[in-house]
C-alpha cells in the first residue's frame, strides 16, 4: 500500500509541474526572421553577387593568400564553423592548387513578402572539369545575404545537362 502511494504521489507531482512553463526563459527570434533588411526585389543580384565573392574568397584561402577567417563575413557564425573545418581538411591533404569555379546557380525557393527570410539556390560548384550540384541556404544580415548552409545533391546530372547561365 505505502508503495502505491509513492508512485501515485510522483505521479501527481510529475503531473502538476508537466503544465507549468519555466520561470525567466525568453522565447528566441531566429536571426533571419528578425533581420528585415534585404528587400525581395535586390535578392537575386544579392545572391549573385554574394555567390561570387564566396568563391572568390575560397579560392583566396585555398591559395594561401588570404587567411580561413576572411570566409566568416560571407556566412553565418554557425555556418564558418563548418567552412573552417573543411579549410582544415583541406590543407591537411597537402598542398592544393586547384580553384573552386561557379558554372550556374538558380533561386529554387524564397521566403518572404516585402522582405527576404531566407533563400534556397540550386549551384554547381566545383573545379572547372568536375562540377558538383548543391543546395545553399542564403539569409539577411545587416543588408546583405549570407551563406547559412551548402548541402550537397546526391546526383549532379543538374550541372552536366543544363545549360551554362
Amino acid at each position: 500500500m505505502r508503495t502505491l502511494f509513492v508512485i501515485a504521489f510522483g505521479l501527481l507531482l510529475a503531473g502538476c509541474s508537466a503544465g507549468v512553463p519555466p520561470e525567466n526563459e525568453p522565447t528566441a527570434t531566429p536571426p533571419a526572421i528578425a533581420d528585415t533588411s534585404v528587400l525581395v526585389a535586390d535578392a537575386e543580384l544579392l545572391i549573385g553577387a554574394t555567390l561570387e565573392d564566396y568563391i572568390e574568397v575560397t579560392n583566396q584561402i585555398v591559395s594561401g593568400d588570404t587567411p580561413v577567417s576572411a570566409i566568416n563575413g560571407l556566412t553565418t557564425p554557425e555556418w564558418a564553423i563548418e567552412e573552417s573545418n573543411g579549410f582544415a581538411a583541406l590543407t591537411a591533404l597537402g598542398p592544393n592548387a586547384a580553384t573552386v569555379s561557379m558554372s550556374r546557380w538558380q533561386l529554387t525557393a524564397m521566403r518572404g513578402r516585402h522582405t527576404v527570410v531566407d533563400a534556397l539556390v540550386s549551384a554547381c560548384l566545383g573545379s572547372a572539369t568536375t562540377q558538383f550540384h548543391v543546395t545553399v541556404r542564403l539569409i539577411p544580415r545587416n543588408g546583405a545575404l549570407v551563406i547559412d548552409e551548402i548541402s550537397p545533391w546526391e546526383d549532379s546530372t543538374w550541372c552536366t545537362v543544363s545549360p551554362s547561365l
